[in-house]
């Protein structure tokens, strides 16, 4: 509960802060009066090590970070905490990702499958873009 944050997201190049991306969903999904909703990505890996934490822990110290960093209000109240983590987060791209994708889109079209989104499309692409995907693609099958 709070004075929902003014922005949609914003990145964090910070190498103190342990999200490099929060953003505030409900600024375009909307919410109930005086709640909002945010969330905040973390990135980790062999290179950059999680703290030796529970997620709780973990996104106690998100929310501390945030509240210090002024993007979000530090009267604000955390009713709930929801973690995820997603191995691995981000399409890997390799040299032989032409080829394959060649080969798995042409069977994918045989079997009148649509991949759509980042790990359908095996792709760098956005929220945005993978709504925009699936709404093109329900017109396409459906009509307007």
């Amino acid at each position: 509960k709070g004075k929902s944050p003014e922005y949609h997201w914003v990145y964090l190049p910070q190498k103190n802060l342990l999200p490099y991306r929060v953003g505030c969903s409900s600024n375009f999904y909307g919410s109930p009066e005086g709640k909002y909703s945010i969330y905040a990505e973390i990135s980790y890996g062999d290179s950059k090590k999680l703290p030796r934490m529970n997620e709780e822990a973990i996104a106690q110290r998100v929310l501390c970070q945030l509240k210090k960093a002024g993007l979000i209000d530090a009267s604000s109240i955390t009713e709930k905490i929801l973690t995820r983590k997603i191995d691995p987060a981000y399409v890997l791209f390799d040299f032989e990702r032409k080829k394959v994708l060649r080969r798995i889109f042409s069977f994918f079209k045989e079997k009148s499958i649509f991949p759509l989104g980042r790990y359908g499309r095996w792709e760098y692409s956005s929220m945005e873009e993978s709504i925009g995907d699936a709404m093109d693609m329900t017109v396409f099958l459906y009509g307007k």
